[in-house]
């Protein structure tokens, strides 16, 4: 990885340009609990392990939640994984994305009977506790990405990081390692006390408020060019969000 103080210095950049999106578009990820319901939130990050542009991955998630009422997990099981593929369509491998996401499905309900269970563990359970358990399962399609996706927004956790292309390249990770980072604990629990100590020194810095979860995020909203106003927007907020 590159040296700290680089890479502290570039995300004090990065975030004064994309923090309020990060900010905003993390508020508004965390109230699809709220909103809908355990499942249609865990499945949500579930799909962060896709790799595509969100933007077009996002509105094909709310489509099938309205196709299987929100994802109702009983339903899910039911139905065959060429309805999820016909509805994924054309999502980058839609076939076999619709496998395993019928996988992951089972896998849950054999693991935890339902979603709630799960989100509650999410909110308190060790990251690398939940992803041994469910990486027994075979073709879940869970790595450290999507699972830090739902300790982020599920369980609130902002001491976590979702190593996407962007970040892995701020951090100095080169692609040949960075399915490593996703798949091996003792990597990814490197990377873990790595960001934190580059969370401590943006906070010294003057970013008192900043956690290790928004500068990630920060850094995907940067790099993409993408708005925290284009992303879920299906959902209104009455409340109003502030940046603090």
């Amino acid at each position: 990885m590159r040296h700290i103080e680089k890479i502290v210095n570039d995300i004090i950049r990065i975030y004064y340009e994309s923090g309020k999106d990060a900010g905003k578009y993390l508020y508004k990820a965390r109230k699809l609990r709220e909103k809908f319901n355990s499942g249609l939130a865990i499945v949500y990050c579930w799909f962060y392990s896709i790799p595509q542009k969100w933007i077009f991955i996002e509105p094909k998630i709310f489509e099938l939640a309205r196709y299987t009422k929100f994802f109702d997990l009983n339903l899910l099981l039911d139905i065959s994984p060429e309805q999820i593929a016909y509805i994924l369509k054309p999502v980058i491998f839609y076939n076999r994305i619709a496998i395993q996401f019928k996988n992951f499905c089972e896998a849950v309900k054999e693991e935890y009977c339902s979603w709630d269970n799960l989100a509650n563990r999410l909110a308190w359970e060790s990251i690398f506790v939940i992803f041994e358990k469910l990486r027994t399962y075979r073709g879940v399609r869970i790595t450290y990405k999507n699972l830090a996706a739902m300790k982020i927004i599920v369980g609130n956790d902002d001491d976590l990081l979702i190593l996407d292309t962007h970040v892995a390249k701020v951090l100095g990770i080169g692609g040949s390692e960075i399915n490593k980072y996703r798949t091996q604990k003792m990597l990814f629990e490197k990377l873990l006390n790595y960001s934190r100590r580059i969370t401590d020194r943006l906070r010294n810095k003057g970013l008192r408020k900043i956690t290790t979860s928004r500068w990630s995020l920060a850094i995907w909203f940067n790099k993409t060019k993408t708005s925290a106003d284009d992303l879920l927007t299906q959902i209104t907020f009455r409340a109003q969000y502030c940046e603090c």
